[in-house]
């Protein structure tokens, strides 16, 4: 799935040029889950109290904002990687914020 992901970008820019159709389109999409209050499932970046960062997971948006997560079925080497991505930002964040080892 993650290289499926990272190669729709390549493919979309080789085909069209650029991507920010796609990101206007999905920004539209997002705000009309929210406004019309549709309870779809959106793939949005979102608090994730078992890593304490944001990760992009499926999410059920309403009216209400965020109702839940629908957590996908990983296998062990995903969920380690998965884990690991967010230790990564993790640090990049408390460097950024001058917390971590690396920050001032």
């Amino acid at each position: 799935m993650a290289a499926e992901t990272k190669d729709k970008a390549a493919a979309i820019i080789s085909s069209k040029g650029s991507t920010e159709f796609g990101i206007a389109s999905v920004a539209a999409s997002i705000c009309k889950s929210i406004l019309f209050n549709h309870r779809n499932v959106k793939p949005v970046s979102h608090y994730q109290d078992e890593y304490d960062v944001c990760l992009s997971k499926p999410a059920i948006l309403s009216r209400n904002g965020i109702e839940g997560t629908v957590e996908l079925p990983l296998n062990n080497e995903e969920k380690a990687a998965l884990g690991e991505s967010a230790k990564e930002m993790r640090r990049i964040i408390e460097k950024a914020e001058g917390k971590g080892p690396d920050g001032q």
